[in-house]
């Protein structure tokens, strides 16, 4: 039995054709996840105005949150063109959105405690490990739901090619001319009750 799922396959199982679906778009995100990181980095280095050798010793091994922090430092500290600061602005805020998803997928996404709802959405939670009993989110999560960041994504891998790139003047990157709009929508916790009370295992 493959762990890979074959997306020309039909399965019988319809549980089976949802952790397929799941599974799939799973893959395409981290990778293109991977992708924007590297881009994140690259904008960093540029706007730190660091040589290779400096960025490797300071930066090295910086996640993806610890880099927005970096640039949201570097704009307000610095007197980037306001063109720059607006693209940074509008994207900025969106990654963030993306990496908390990304952490919530990745790290709760249980092989062995795997739920869906009626319309498919596989349901993620930090609650068999959460510290504190009844502070654990809930979150619904379908196929696509990953698409839509995954689509997100590769508009912003575009935006921030932009800013290592090209040099002034600075013009923000435009699909077919339209200001970008992020299909992504970041969900609300969804925690339960926050006493520790009848989620507590007896």
């Amino acid at each position: 039995m493959t762990l890979i799922p074959d997306r020309s396959r039909k399965y019988k199982d319809p549980l089976s054709e949802k952790q397929a679906d799941f599974t799939f778009a799973l893959g395409v995100f981290v990778q293109v996840w991977a992708d924007v990181e590297a881009e994140l980095y690259r904008v960093l280095v540029h706007y730190a105005g660091l040589k290779d050798e400096a960025a490797r010793a300071i930066f090295s091994g910086t996640r993806a949150s610890g880099m927005v922090n970096y640039l949201n430092g570097i704009i307000h500290n610095s007197d980037l063109p306001q063109l720059r600061v607006d693209d940074l602005n509008y994207v900025l805020p969106q990654i963030t959105a993306i990496n908390t998803l990304r952490d919530r997928v990745v790290h709760f996404s249980y092989g062995s405690v795997i739920t869906y709802d009626k319309d498919g959405n596989r349901v993620i939670t930090d609650q068999p490990r959460v510290s504190r009993y009844g502070k654990h989110f809930v979150w619904v999560v379908g196929p696509h739901t990953l698409q839509s960041a995954i689509s997100d994504l590769h508009l912003i891998h575009h935006h921030l090619n932009q800013h290592w790139h090209q040099k002034d003047p600075f013009r923000p990157w435009k699909l077919q001319g339209e200001p970008t709009r992020w299909l992504y929508k970041s969900q609300q916790p969804g925690n339960s009750n926050p006493k520790r009370g009848k989620n507590v295992r007896k």
